[in-house]
């Protein structure tokens, strides 16, 4: 019986504001229903959603970290997508909206590279075996009426804003509700609000006189002063509504504060376009105010808290409580243990509370190490072909040794039985090939992205111990690709920090969880004592615990006071009476 051909379905839409009507489940439903009419196995493992993304710049198509469909491309061309296979779309404009030559190298690469395209409407299959000149010309065709769709729409909409902005510019009225956050529009005109006209002076009287930005950060928090925005993002709304440190950055560095109106282009890629205008908003900020908050500011710069070296936080975005507060990297120069601190610690908005990073970053890449692919995989008979993985590379070392033994003995001038040696050689060569053609055969039915990613992400690993920082930013890119999150729990008593952690995995129920204990070395009158980190065995575990929401657990507790009783009886045959 043939092996019936995968599809992948690839869904996007330009604004976010279409999540929420029918654009999704239309196009999620006429896939499925292709794939059941077809006999074709559809791959609800691989989510390829780029929602809220214009095609008609083609950036969906650049980043395989940050957009869905350039990591398919990166896919395809790695030979990890097996050939005949189908992408499926609601019409070839969801692919691309760019220029036609553009669109067409798209269209015709993913061909070239034995995937089939399918659009639901109007329905139609385009072969990458394909002998039809019609097939080319109907998607050529397709392609030129979705870029001209969005070009005629991006000149008429682009004209009449800027006709509208000239105008606004001529009058110094307002172009929209939109407005800086001590504004508002009253009569078209633009208002102060007295309250927040208030706290920016405020704000940048204090950056004149020598407060930093993470101290008037806290300052405020600490205050209950609420910060500006009053709409929020959805995801955001669980979160504690405080002032951030790039928000005031962005405010101190924002020359509305003068009057000044610089105009743009572009929507998320904004760019200036234009001189500046003077006096077009209300003046809250004299020039010279302004110029001296930022002269304090420049003056302060190599005394603040700084990041390591590009690429050194492998972690970046993904370390989180049970809660959803993330854990920013957090280093104050020579001298001091960098660590993973919560966000909302560093600001005043909860207890100070981190884990030095270089111990959290061995524990968590030992453990990333350990996973077999076998346990990322859903399905028992996949997990049997894992392990058949595993057994074939054990069998290709020991053919693989044994050659070695034989080539040596081979090269020795004492040896006599050249011959026997020569006939087991050609044996063992053989037996290397069948094992390395089993091996791939086996290697093909695990190949998931996840898979691969994870198997990629355990090679750079091992470079990144002895690599520099290009090796270190490809691991993190590799990890941001086939972790989802790593939720973390600390727990501190003393110098000792005990750290429940759970990997959680892209597209996959399963979650690595390990907990360890650390506490960094120390120098005192005559003694020294090395850094400790402790694997907690499993035998200490709770039956029954909930590893996501039990941020915290008390057990934790207990564990870090045998540690803590052992170092004060150690320390005590070390100290010089």
């Amino acid at each position: 019986m043939s092996k019936r051909s995968t599809a992948f379905s690839y869904i996007r839409f330009s604004t976010p504001e279409q999540a929420s009507g029918d654009s999704l489940r239309r196009q999620l439903g006429a896939t499925a229903d292709w794939c059941k009419r077809n006999g074709v196995t559809l791959d609800t493992k691989t989510r390829l959603h780029d929602l809220g993304v214009s095609a008609f710049t083609g950036i969906h198509r650049d980043n395989a970290d940050k957009y869905a469909l350039a990591s398919f491309l990166e896919l395809v061309r790695n030979g990890k997508i097996a050939a005949d296979s189908f992408l499926i779309v609601e019409n070839l404009d969801r692919l691309t909206r760019e220029h036609v030559r553009a669109a067409v190298m798209l269209f015709l690469s993913i061909l070239e590279h034995k995937i089939n395209l399918v659009t639901t409407n109007p329905e139609k299959v385009y072969r990458h075996d394909s002998k039809e000149m019609i097939d080319i010309i109907i998607a050529v065709v397709e392609l030129s009426r979705g870029h001209g769709e969005s070009l005629r729409k991006s000149e008429v909409v682009g004209a009449a804003w800027k006709e509208k902005k000239s105008d606004a510019i001529k009058e110094k009225k307002a172009l929209s509700a939109m407005c800086p956050h001590w504004l508002r529009v009253v009569g078209g005109k633009y208002v102060e609000i007295p309250v927040r006209v208030k706290l920016v002076r405020r704000i940048f009287r204090e950056t004149r006189n020598g407060l930093g930005i993470g101290s008037l950060c806290r300052k405020l928090n600490l205050e209950g002063v609420k910060p500006f925005r009053e709409h929020r993002r959805a995801s955001d709304k669980d979160k504690p509504h405080q002032w951030q440190k790039s928000s005031l950055a962005r405010l101190l560095s924002n020359r509305a504060v003068m009057g000044e109106y610089q105009p743009h282009v572009g929507s998320k890629k904004r760019r200036p376009v234009g001189d500046p205008v003077p006096n077009f908003y209300p003046v809250i900020i004299t020039e010279s105010d302004y110029f001296a908050a930022e002269s304090a500011r420049q003056s302060r710069k190599g005394v603040t808290v700084k990041e390591r070296g590009a690429g050194r936080n492998l972690f970046t975005g993904l370390v989180k409580t049970a809660g959803g507060v993330p854990f920013v990297y957090h280093n104050k120069g020579a001298g001091n243990l960098a660590v993973l601190a919560r966000s909302d610690g560093l600001i005043g908005g909860h207890a100070y509370v981190g884990v030095y990073y270089d111990a959290f970053e061995r524990v968590v890449l030992d453990n990333l190490r350990e996973v077999s692919p076998a346990e990322l995989l859903p399905a028992a008979d996949q997990r049997d072909d894992a392990e058949r993985v595993t057994a074939l590379q054990g069998e290709l070392a020991a053919v693989r040794a044994r050659k070695a033994e034989l080539v040596a003995k081979m090269s020795d001038p004492r040896f006599a039985g050249l011959d026997g040696l020569l006939v087991a050689l050609g044996t063992l060569e053989a037996e290397e090939k069948r094992l390395i053609g089993e091996y791939q055969e086996a290697r093909q039915l695990l190949s998931t992205p996840l898979v691969e990613g994870v198997v990629e992400a355990q090679s750079l690993i091992e470079l990144a111990l002895t690599g520099g920082d290009d090796v270190r930013r490809r691991l993190r890119g590799k990890l941001a690709a086939v972790v989802d999150v790593i939720r973390v729990g600390v727990k501190k008593i003393g110098l000792w920090r005990g750290v429940m952690v759970v990997i959680k995995f892209r597209d996959c129920d399963y979650n690595r969880q390990f907990m360890f204990a650390h506490r960094p070395g120390r120098r005192g009158r005559g003694y020294e004592t090395p850094e400790r980190i402790v694997r907690v065995p499993a035998s200490d575990y709770p039956a029954g615990f909930d590893w996501i929401a039990d941020e915290l657990p008390d057990f934790l507790c207990e564990i870090l006071k045998r540690f803590i009783a052992y170092d004060d009886a150690e320390q005590a045959k070390l100290k010089v009476v």
